[in-house]
Formats: C-alpha cells, sequence, structure tokens
C-alpha cells in the first residue's frame, strides 16, 4: 500500500520549491521513479508559489508575471486552459524560462504527452491536433529528451466514472500498486483478476465502494440500477494490448464469503436459515433486475443481451 498518500505541507518561504521532496514513491521493491499527480502539482504551486518561482527568474515584469500565474492556472477566462504540468515539467528539467514561449506556442496541459520521431531522437517535439511543432531553437537536444522523459512523471491519469475506456501507451506513469488477495485468489472466466490501490490522489471513487451500483457495455446498462448484489464498473483502460476492468474491491468471492459465514449447527439454527434466505432473495432480486433493467423495457425479451 501507499506509504504516503497525501502530500506533505508547502515549504516556506514559498520558493525554490525542490520537487523531488515531493513526489510519490511507488511501494515495494524496485527504482520507479517519483511522480506527480495534479491534485499534488496544485498543492505545491498556488498562485503566490509560482508568482515567486516566475519572480526568481528576474526575466519578466510583475504585470507579466500576474498573467503567466493566470495562464498557467487556467483562471485566465480568455484562455481557460492550465499549463501547470508544462510548468511543472520545465521546472523539473531546469528551463522555466521557456514557458512564456511553450504558453504561446498553445502547448497546454492538453497536449501532454509530447512526441518525437523515434528514428530520428534530434527531431523537434511534436504535440497537438492538429500536430504542431516545438522548434529546435528553443531547446537543445539534451533538454527535449528529459521534456520527453520526466513528462510521465507530472502526467498522471486521473480516475472517474466514465463508460469510455481509457487509452495509456506504453509509457505512462498508471498510480496504482497490486495489493495481494486475503486468503484463495479469484479467477474470472475469461480474464485475471488483480487486487489493485490506486493512489488516492488519482481517483474520484472516493466514497464509492461502499455503493454497488450497477462489464464496458453490458455493465453500463446497469448505471442507473442500485442493488447490493450488482457490481459496479468504476472505470476500463487498455495498455500494451491488454484489457482492463476496474471494479470495487471484494474480499471473497461469494462461495468463499458463504464458507466463512455458515453456522456451525446450519440447518437447526434458526438465524442460519434467516441469513441463507437473505443471501438467495438478495441474488433472486439482482437477477431479476438484469432481466427486467428499465433500460430494458421497450426491447423484446429474446433481443436483450
Amino acid at each position: 500500500m501507499w506509504a504516503d498518500p497525501f502530500p506533505m505541507p508547502r515549504p516556506e518561504p514559498p520558493c525554490p520549491v525542490e520537487l523531488n521532496k515531493y513526489g510519490i514513491l511507488f511501494p515495494g521493491p524496485g527504482n520507479r521513479p517519483p511522480f506527480f499527480p495534479l491534485k499534488l502539482l496544485e498543492h505545491i504551486f498556488p498562485k503566490e508559489t509560482i508568482f515567486c518561482e516566475l519572480q526568481a527568474l528576474k526575466k519578466f515584469d510583475e504585470q507579466v508575471i500576474e498573467s503567466l500565474v493566470d495562464r498557467i492556472l487556467g483562471l485566465n477566462p480568455s484562455y481557460p486552459k492550465k499549463h501547470l504540468k508544462v510548468f511543472s515539467i520545465l521546472k523539473k528539467i531546469k528551463l522555466l524560462e521557456k514557458i512564456s514561449e511553450l504558453i504561446e506556442l498553445g502547448m497546454s496541459d492538453e497536449e501532454l504527452p509530447v512526441v518525437c520521431d523515434a528514428l530520428a531522437p534530434d527531431s523537434p517535439l511534436s504535440y497537438g491536433n492538429p500536430v504542431r511543432s516545438i522548434s529546435d531553437g528553443l531547446m537543445t537536444e539534451d533538454k527535449r529528451f528529459r521534456f520527453l522523459q520526466e513528462q510521465h512523471q507530472m502526467n498522471i491519469p486521473f480516475f472517474y466514472d466514465r463508460p469510455e475506456p481509457y487509452h495509456f501507451d506504453w509509457r505512462a506513469v498508471v498510480p496504482y500498486c497490486e495489493s495481494p488477495f486475503v486468503g484463495t485468489t479469484p479467477e474470472g472466466s475469461f480474464a485475471t483478476v488483480t487486487r489493485i490501490s490506486i493512489h488516492p490522489l488519482c481517483h474520484d471513487f472516493h466514497g464509492s465502494f461502499d455503493k454497488l451500483k450497477e462489464e464496458i457495455n453490458m455493465l453500463q446498462r446497469f448505471k442507473k440500477t442500485e442493488h447490493t448484489q450488482i457490481v459496479t464498473l468504476l472505470a476500463s483502460f487498455t495498455r500494451e494490448n491488454e484489457n482492463y476492468l476496474m471494479f470495487p474491491c471484494a474480499v471473497n468471492d461469494l462461495r468463499t464469503y458463504w464458507e466463512n459465514n455458515e453456522s456451525k449447527t446450519k440447518a437447526r439454527d434458526p438465524k442460519w436459515v434467516e441469513w441463507l434466505s437473505y443471501q438467495v432473495l438478495g441474488l433472486m432480486e439482482a437477477v431479476s433486475l438484469i432481466h427486467q433493467s428499465p433500460e430494458d423495457k421497450d426491447c423484446p425479451e429474446e433481443e436483450r443481451t
């Protein structure tokens, strides 16, 4: 599990910020670099800290700095896109003085990750749709390489309830770690079941695990159905030709749960009979809801999926 799920206090004085002190480390063995979710960057770089960082460059006057701060944080109503991840990458590679040029080029956080021709490492960085390039004069080859590397530590996915799968490239830093099951590891009919822990700053499922609401197309049919026996699909994504479905963590499968909750006296115990009846009733209600989904009411039964 995560050793330090929440960020340390911001530094005083507000700058210069040493980013490496804040990065989140993956638990367990290995030498994976720290990562920086957006919520962490927002914590590290409030308005006054960004102002201080830009002022320390001694390149911009106060009015320009104020304008840049608003652009970086997405506070300018005429240019609402954020540039905080781009700012943080430049800070990490010691190229912060180029922030105004990249903002004017329209390279916001939404354009990340930038790419380059793998067969021509000295080629310019490209971004956006339509594709645009960062001129060679803006960054040296060494800085371009560092930008390519560091961007993945800043451009961290944030999971929330959505029907479409996420698509991650092989270099993406996906903020979860595997967590062993207690007892028997469950097995799916067509997939491997893995218990994971998503970093708390990287998802919007807080408080959702106690609501088992309604798999990608079929499970979405039960989005508006609430039942304790129907599992909710939280999110889905693909990575390196593997498909992932994300559900709330269940400590046991149904069989193991029943075995662990059996009464030693079984049928002679009225409370056990009541408990078992309640379990069967819950399953019957869930199956009934599945076959009588409100979304299927106008669809003939033989055509339902």
